[in-house]
């Protein structure tokens, strides 16, 4: 008999000499191990699926940490031409800002205090948004910012080139009057290169006047496609349109968000997109999907199957048990495995572990 035998044999004849003791010792570690299990938390997060110390892993949360957890989903389906082309783009962007949370200061955002929109902005879950309508309302405050700052480059030189031209011809010998013809000949150069340099832009983008959000001609050129049917959008554009009834607003999640945060900030999510402030007047619908949305669900659907699982099995177990043995102790080994269960559910959390599928 090897050690191993020797011990086994050991530890079961002392259990044997003393029944009610054992029987004593492992009730009381079986109802403590229940009690520790009723703390455990279900969770289906990615890093219960992979080794923390794997380079996946690590490279995953490097991502996260530059830009945000993976993207939150609002699918806005609807003809993109009716969307942007409509007054649904300026509701679009207004809930992309509330997405954001970045409400200016001194100002309750739509919905009140309470409202989505304010507890965003308050609890600032959002680490950044990607959206159609940031991203035209973006397009045109830089186009907007580089022309006015062209133009004013544009007086800065013209300025330069009057002193310069007007200093030149004074220490040539010029008269005042003669000083300032040629001052003003080249500043005129200089505003006529900005015009010729402006349309030339102009031929080449179509834009004629300074655009606007509520500009269909801008918004239409700068998102579709030319040469294809009508609503199609541009292919570089296809993380924001897909489809051409289809956009996507991406909301990137800060890292590190415990799992009740993150199921918080996620019913925000939801709750703004259903807001009567953003609701499309064109037919256009929102869903909220995206990776963290699946697990959050995975995660509450874990919570109430635990109860309808251990139920059935009990059930299922103790038909079993019934059917297939006649002695009077048969129900005695579903006491055992349901004593061995708690006793183990018991260790995982005192050891922090969480309730995973693999756990499961």
């Amino acid at each position: 008999m090897g050690p191993l035998s020797r011990i086994l044999a050991a530890v079961m004849g002392a259990a044997a000499r003393r029944p009610l003791a054992v029987g004593l010792v492992a009730t009381v570690l079986a109802l403590a191990g229940a009690a520790l299990a009723l703390r455990l938390e279900p969770s289906a997060a990615t890093d219960t699926l992979v080794g923390k110390s794997s380079a996946t892993y690590e490279a995953t949360q490097r991502e996260h940490e530059r830009f945000g957890e993976d993207a939150v989903i609002v699918l806005v389906k609807g003809d993109l031409s009716r969307l942007l082309l409509t007054s649904d783009l300026e509701r679009l962007l207004g809930l992309e800002g509330c997405l954001s949370g970045n409400a200016p200061k001194d100002v309750v955002p739509r919905g009140g205090k309470d409202g989505p929109c304010a507890r965003l902005a308050r609890d600032k879950p959002v680490k950044v948004v990607f959206g159609p309508a940031t991203f035209i309302n973006e397009s045109i405050r830089q186009i907007t910012e580089q022309f006015q700052t062209q133009v004013q480059d544009t007086q800065a030189k013209s300025q330069r080139a009057r002193d310069a031209a007007y200093k030149l011809a004074r220490s040539k010998g010029y008269s005042v009057a003669q000083a300032k013809t040629l001052a003003k000949q080249a500043e005129d150069l200089v505003g006529q290169q900005f015009l010729r340099d402006t349309l030339r832009l102009v031929l080449r983008y179509g834009i004629t006047k300074q655009p606007q959000l509520n500009d269909t001609q801008f918004v239409s050129q700068l998102v579709f496609a030319p040469g294809k049917a009508p609503g199609t959008p541009k292919a570089r554009f296809a993380y924001l349109f897909p489809t051409a009834d289809s956009a996507l607003v991406q909301v990137r999640l800060k890292p590190g968000l415990s799992e009740d945060e993150r199921r918080e900030a996620l019913g925000l999510v939801r709750a703004a997109t259903r807001m009567p402030d953003w609701q499309l007047k064109q037919g256009g619908q929102y869903v909220v999907t995206g990776a963290p949305v699946v697990l959050n669900d995975l995660t509450t659907s874990i919570t109430d199957s635990i109860v309808v699982l251990l139920i059935a099995s009990l059930l299922v177990m103790a038909l079993a048990l019934g059917l297939v043995f006649r002695a009077r102790m048969r129900m005695l080994p579903l006491l055992v495995a349901l004593a061995a269960t708690g006793i183990t559910f018991g260790a995982l959390s005192l050891s922090g572990a969480s309730l995973t599928m693999a756990s499961i």
